[in-house]
C-alpha cells in the first residue's frame, strides 16, 4: 500500500503530481510557475530493506525525480530507520514523511477498515486475492479509507505466493 499524507504538503506536492503522471491523485486545472520553481523533499520509508517493498520505493523515487525534472528531492528510508510502522504511520499524518509503504494491517489504528484484507478465510487463494486487488471498484474505495485522517492511497499490491 502506498500512501502520501499531510494537506499542505499534499497540496503543495499536489502541483507537481501533474507532471509526475505515475499512479499519483491527480490534480486537475493549470498551476502556477511559482509552484513548478520551487524544489521540494520527499521522505519515503518502509520497514523492510532488500525486498518488494524496497525496490517499490526505490521505482518509485526515481520516477518522481525524473517527472519532476528534479524539483523533487527523494529521500529513502528503508529499514524502519524512521521508525516502526505505527511511527512512520503517524509521521504520514504529521507531515514528516509523504511516502509509507507497508501492509494494510499497520493502518488498523487509522480505520478498522484495513483490517478486511487479513480476515482468515477472506481469500480462498492467491488468485482470488489479486482479482479483488485488480478489481477497480475495491481499489478505489479501498484508496480513499483513510482519506479523513489525512492519508491517501495510491495504490495497493500483494504480496502473494502459492
Amino acid at each position: 500500500m502506498l500512501i502520501r499524507t499531510q494537506q499542505e504538503k499534499r497540496r503543495s506536492l499536489s502541483k507537481l503530481a501533474g507532471a509526475l503522471s505515475v499512479a499519483v491523485l491527480c490534480v486537475a486545472g493549470a498551476f502556477g510557475q511559482s509552484a513548478l520553481a520551487a524544489e521540494y523533499k520527499m521522505k519515503l520509508a518502509t520497514a523492510t530493506v532488500n525486498d518488494v517493498q524496497t525496490e517499490a520505493i526505490k521505482r518509485f523515487a526515481k520516477r518522481i525525480e525524473e517527472r519532476s525534472q528534479g524539483q523533487i528531492k527523494t529521500e529513502l528510508y528503508p529499514a524502519a530507520q524512521l521508525g516502526s510502522n505505527a511511527r512512520m504511520i503517524e509521521g504520514l499524518q504529521f507531515g514528516t514523511i509523504e511516502f509509507y509503504t507497508g501492509p494494510a494491517a499497520y493502518l488498523v489504528g487509522v480505520d478498522a477498515r484495513y483490517q478486511v484484507m487479513d480476515v482468515p478465510g477472506v481469500f480462498t487463494d492467491a488468485r482470488h486475492a489479486q482479482r479483488t486487488f485488480s478489481d477497480p471498484e475495491f481499489r478505489e474505495y479501498f484508496m480513499k479509507i483513510g482519506e479523513s485522517k489525512g492519508l491517501v492511497g495510491l495504490g495497493m499490491y500483494p504480496l502473494l505466493s502459492e
